[in-house]
């Protein structure tokens, strides 16, 4: 499952930021998801980005989807650090608020 989600990354990041706060592919720069699969593959990246998992459903479907974009992960090297990519999207914790009788 880690190279699924690797690769479910990696084509998110190539995604330009504009695409993934819209979830939509704007151009054809051939780079990220294509116009069919942005909105649920962006869905799922930032589901994985926010919670570490995705469910089995969602796994299966990324598997469907991403058979597509070989090419595109045929780019992909060893060095691509996906979870350092996750981390680094992930918006930061919420500050905790004591609401001790103290």
């Amino acid at each position: 499952m880690d190279t699924l989600i690797s690769d479910l990354l990696f084509l998110h990041s190539k995604q330009t930021e504009d695409e993934q706060k819209v979830k939509h592919t704007k151009g054809t720069n051939k780079q990220g998801f294509n116009k069919i699969d942005a909105p649920i593959l962006t869905s799922i990246a930032e589901w994985y980005i926010k919670t570490g998992f995705i469910s089995f459903k969602q796994q299966a479907l990324v598997e469907k989807k991403l058979t597509k974009y070989r090419k595109q992960l045929a780019t992909k090297t060893d060095e691509w650090d996906y979870l350092g990519y996750a981390l680094s999207k992930r918006p930061p914790p919420e500050p905790m608020v004591w609401l001790g009788t103290d």
